[in-house]
């Protein structure tokens, strides 16, 4: 009975923004915003990350932390106001992603759905905040700079990024494929490489050469060594990269139907790139998915191209899609992810709790 009121909480928020845009769909960007913030700046102990950043909050505990974010940890613990790390960081999320939603897809409502129910988007973002925020901000930055070939101001957001979370470097691949985009059997010749290489163990075999004698290149997974340690592999993370290597080679065999414009084809090869990533460093889940997940956000200005190839009617084919992505978002409140400290506790984004009653 908990897991049921749980879920038809959460199932309010896409459910509200559906409703919401049918009577005012103008203003379906605004309402969304408040509705994702007040859910996010408002939470208490919801994502496996928060209590661990509360705590290095409390103790002022930051060193392994990038620089912008100590600065912002070390903030919220002079004012004394903890939540402050938190409200600002979705504050940020949701103004780049919904920003750039806003003016780069052809159908606004069900890129707002994708986001919400999608793996390693604003669920994810609850937990993984500072790699959610530099996943953002690329995001925005990519649509808004690269369009009209603005590479040094690009640049510079990258760097910017870099001092939110290290991870962010690997958007210089974005840089690289966005102005040498990959036909279909271009994309196909680099997942089918990516996949043969990732199961003949050649990149893991370089760990103790490459990773763990480079402390840059440790930082930026986040201590890559820990991850290996811990087994780093959980048949939840596989079933979502599963979501994602679907939904890349739809985009392959469907790839002249959807890749309509030069820039959605440019988004379909960014995502491919992230299903390279996981295929070649699959050996450790976890780390396949931080380096992944970066590309991933592009699927949500993707996926509305499928409306054309879908043959049941406009009005019927984003009601599919929606009840797709409604089954996503009930399949990650339902996985058992909690590895907190409460026995009674299965997944991590319920009970939902409000920080100011704590």
């Amino acid at each position: 009975m908990e897991y049921v009121i749980n879920i038809g909480l959460y199932e309010l928020i896409p459910l509200s923004i559906l409703l919401f845009s049918k009577l005012k769909p103008k203003k379906i960007c605004v309402f969304t915003f408040w509705v994702l913030f007040l859910f996010s700046a408002l939470s208490y102990d919801v994502g496996w990350d928060y209590i661990p950043y509360l705590n290095d909050i409390k103790n002022l505990n930051i060193e392994r932390h990038e620089f912008l974010e100590k600065q912002l940890m070390a903030l919220s613990f002079n004012l004394d106001f903890y939540q402050l790390f938190f409200i600002v960081n979705h504050l940020l999320i949701l103004l780049c992603v919904l920003y750039t939603i806003k003016n780069e897809s052809r159908c606004i409502t069900l890129s707002i759905i994708v986001f919400i129910c999608f793996p390693f988007m604003f669920l994810t973002g609850l937990s993984t905040i500072r790699s959610a925020l530099a996943t953002a901000i690329i995001f925005w930055a990519t649509g808004k700079f690269l369009k009209d070939k603005r590479i040094l101001l690009y640049l510079v957001v990258v760097l910017i990024c870099f001092f939110i979370h290290k991870s962010s470097i690997l958007s210089l691949l974005i840089l690289f494929f966005y102005y040498i985009p990959l036909n279909r059997w271009g994309n196909l010749v680099l997942l089918v490489t990516a996949f043969l290489v990732g199961g003949m163990g050649i990149i893991p075999s370089f760990n103790n050469l490459f990773f763990f004698n480079n402390e840059l290149l440790s930082d930026v997974v986040e201590r890559y060594d820990r991850y290996v340690q811990g087994g780093g592999d959980t048949g939840s993370q596989q079933l979502v990269q599963i979501i994602f290597v679907g939904i890349n080679i739809m985009n392959i065999i469907f790839y002249k139907s959807i890749g309509k414009t030069d820039i959605i084809r440019k988004y379909i090869t960014l995502i491919n790139i992230g299903c390279c990533l996981f295929f070649v460093f699959r050996g450790n889940t976890v780390l396949a998915s931080r380096f992944s997940r970066l590309f991933y956000l592009f699927v949500v200005l993707v996926i509305p191209y499928y409306i054309d190839i879908i043959k049941i009617g406009r009005k019927n084919a984003v009601g599919l899609i929606v009840g797709v992505c409604l089954i996503i978002f009930v399949y990650q409140l339902y996985v058992p992810n909690y590895n907190g400290m409460d026995p009674w506790r299965i997944n991590t984004y319920w009970p939902y709790k409000f920080f100011f009653l704590q």
